[in-house]
């Protein structure tokens, strides 16, 4: 039951987070970015939290603290997000992105922030095809970026049916489905050579483990590790 749980906050955590990235995107469009956690934007700050992170970027000691003090800034600004409009949060937001950026540059080595982006792709996976910046650099074509926006669409509605799954057995196996199922799909928009440049944004593969965020505290549901990538 426990496991079921889990899954259902994770589950819920998914559909979401697209919610609080589409602040990101002019018009109120749906933007392609996935939350503090979920995708691009915060991703690092969190990334260099864990150990694996940390040793694979031989992080010394006061980059962690900087890099720990850099993300409790981030979450203090986001205080009063809920209770600003549209307009507010697209500037917050941008305006956050540009402070994080800047941070993350002044505490890492060229060669660290450029790992540290790969290990942030590869734990997103394909998904991230669609962030402005990855679009650009594969060099998507209207066609191509129409084509993730809809495969991205369906794959909520998809999600929100998985939360009627039977048992927990039945949900897991269900959600691992889909998480492989999208990752093929947005692949599959990619022609041969972009295929060959989003691998090479990949870089060479992180097997370290990553421990997710825990609803609830330590020892609370919503925790886990994740390991390898999703490419």
């Amino acid at each position: 039951m426990r496991k079921y749980f889990i899954l259902m906050v994770a589950l819920a955590a998914v559909i979401a987070l697209p919610a609080l990235a589409s602040a990101q995107r002019p018009g109120g469009g749906q933007g392609r970015g996935r939350g503090m956690f979920g995708g691009g934007f915060g991703r690092e700050v969190f990334l260099l939290s864990q150990e694996s992170v940390k040793k694979e970027l031989q992080l010394s000691d006061e980059q962690a603290t900087k890099a720990r003090e850099l993300g409790d800034k981030q979450r203090e600004s986001f205080g009063n997000f809920r209770e600003l409009s549209q307009e507010e949060r697209r500037a917050k937001m941008e305006e956050n992105r540009k402070a994080l950026d800047a941070g993350l540059a002044e505490i890492l080595k060229p060669e660290q922030t450029s790992r540290l982006k790969q290990i942030a792709l590869q734990q997103r996976g394909p998904a991230a095809i669609g962030d402005p910046a990855v679009a650009t650099a594969l060099d998507l074509s209207a066609d191509q970026k129409q084509q993730v926006t809809t495969i991205d669409e369906a794959g909520r509605e998809e999600l929100r049916g998985l939360r009627e799954a039977g048992s927990p057995e039945e949900a897991q196996e269900k959600f691992q489905a889909f998480r492989k199922s999208q990752a093929d799909k947005f692949l599959a928009v990619l022609t041969s050579a972009q295929q060959g440049k989003w691998k090479e944004m990949l870089g060479a593969e992180f097997t370290g483990e990553i421990e997710r965020p825990r609803f609830g505290g330590p020892g609370g549901p919503g925790g886990g590790r994740r390991r390898g990538q999703d490419n």
